[in-house]
């Protein structure tokens, strides 16, 4: 206890003033402020140096509400990396491990070759539940229930979809963290929301970090958009993820070597390695290494990232500006750097000729998007995932190029020498388009 206090004094002292330090403190809340203006940012931005915070604060808005340091936000999945250290703790007390498989805690399910170990690493091979419940499902018309955790495990246990091989090749999959949720759970009799709030959030002082249930009343309607909502959702602030990453780095509530096995690569069952370790992406090279996750969902995306080598530490919750928080995040990076950067611009509508949309339309089979179904409907073009029944705008920024109003990323139909319509892709990445398949 005495470990954790400390920690959490050294977090508080450093948070006083922080923007009357150095002059890129400055220059950067001058850009961020900048971008709130003009409606590119909004949401939280922390900056950590050998343990000590260097930048830290709040912009724009959320649900009506100004934007501080105190703002609760949601994180996506970064949220992976805090399920995984409370499957850390079970193991450290003894109540589990990472080769237990998963049948062990969840009865009647499917997989019965499956580890713990798979689920946090990403290489399980199950199938993705919500692509589950679209085929299972009926998505054409409103549903009279959600989807919940509950009963899209009763579908998997009836239905039992084919998995991949286990340890074969990571497969990033929200399922994963579904099942180690629910052994969580399994494990310590504790619904999740209580079994973080006790072992995590109390024991930092994450005062501000909660796990809704997302319960929906009876009569809510049910739509396709709405249907599958199998996660409560973690809410938090950049300073309370902070002081869980200080739990990381200073072998707090769990060991080093625990920590060492979290931040190490997976070995597939062919030799080859996998970047994602126990609820971490990894980048490591034989002078630098780091760890860090990113979540991302309707206008939100999150940012926790931990540089080893550097004893460096960033996180950014950010909410309503996905168009351009991906820009946003290389101008952080970069003025805190001391390197040059370029101030992201608001994309603008182009006025296309609505002909054209005829041409575009159809399905295109893309190299790492899977297939992607183009179509036109009121004058407008509409991007379509398989299986996904959902479907998001494609706004001209050109007779060629596009963008999604939510997102920041901008797609290109490519041409032939002869003007016909052959792919469709990332802007400026001709190599890796999706051929036309009709």
């Amino acid at each position: 206890m005495e470990k954790i206090l400390a920690v959490l004094a050294l977090v508080l002292c450093c948070i006083p003033s922080l923007l009357e330090a150095q002059p890129w403190v400055q220059e950067l809340d001058s850009v961020l402020l900048t971008l709130t203006e003009q409606e590119m940012f909004n949401g939280q931005v922390l900056l950590v140096e050998k343990d000590e915070i260097v930048f830290y604060n709040g912009y724009g808005s959320y649900d009506n509400k100004p934007i501080d340091t105190t703002s609760l936000l949601p994180i996506a999945s970064v949220s992976k990396s805090i399920t995984a250290f409370g499957i850390m703790i079970l193991k450290e007390q003894g109540k589990l491990s990472y080769d237990d498989k998963i049948t062990e805690y969840l009865p009647g399910m499917p997989y019965p070759d499956i580890t713990i170990r798979q689920l946090l690493n990403q290489t399980s091979g199950i199938p993705n539940f919500l692509s589950v419940a679209i085929e299972y499902g009926d998505t054409t018309r409103v549903m009279n229930r959600v989807m919940n955790k509950d009963r899209i495990f009763e579908l998997i246990k009836d239905v039992s979809p084919t998995a991949g091989k286990a340890g074969e090749k990571f497969f990033y999959n929200n399922s994963n963290y579904l099942l180690c949720r629910s052994i969580i759970e399994s494990v310590s009799g504790m619904s999740y929301s209580d079994f973080m709030a006790q072992n995590l959030w109390e024991p930092l002082d994450m005062n501000q970090t909660e796990s809704d249930t997302n319960d929906y009343p009876e009569d809510i309607q049910i739509n396709t958009n709405n249907f599958y909502n199998p996660e409560s959702e973690i809410n938090s602030t950049a300073r309370d993820l902070f002081r869980f990453s200080q739990a990381l780095t200073n072998d707090i509530l769990v060991s080093q070597e625990s920590v060492e096995e979290a931040f190490s690569q997976t070995r597939l069952n062919d030799g080859t390695i996998s970047n994602y370790g126990l609820g971490w992406y990894i980048r490591e090279t034989p002078d630098n290494k780091s760890v860090g996750h990113w979540g991302g969902g309707e206008l939100i995306k999150s940012y926790l990232e931990i540089y080893l080598t550097e004893e460096k530490k960033l996180v950014i919750l950010s909410v309503n500006s996905t168009g351009y928080i991906d820009k946003t995040y290389r101008v952080i990076r970069n003025i805190w750097e001391n390197k040059p950067y370029e101030i992201p611009t608001q994309l603008s509508e182009y006025d296309i000729d609505p002909k054209l949309f005829q041409q575009y339309t159809g399905r295109y089979l893309t190299p790492n998007l899977g297939l992607l179904h183009i179509s036109t409907e009121n004058g407008k073009l509409y991007l379509r995932p398989d299986p996904v029944p959902g479907k998001e705008e494609l706004v001209p920024s050109s007779d060629s190029t596009f963008y999604f109003r939510n997102q920041d990323l901008e797609w290109q139909f490519y041409h032939s020498g002869k003007g016909d319509v052959i792919g469709f892709g990332f802007k400026d990445d001709r190599k890796n388009m999706g051929p036309k398949q009709d």
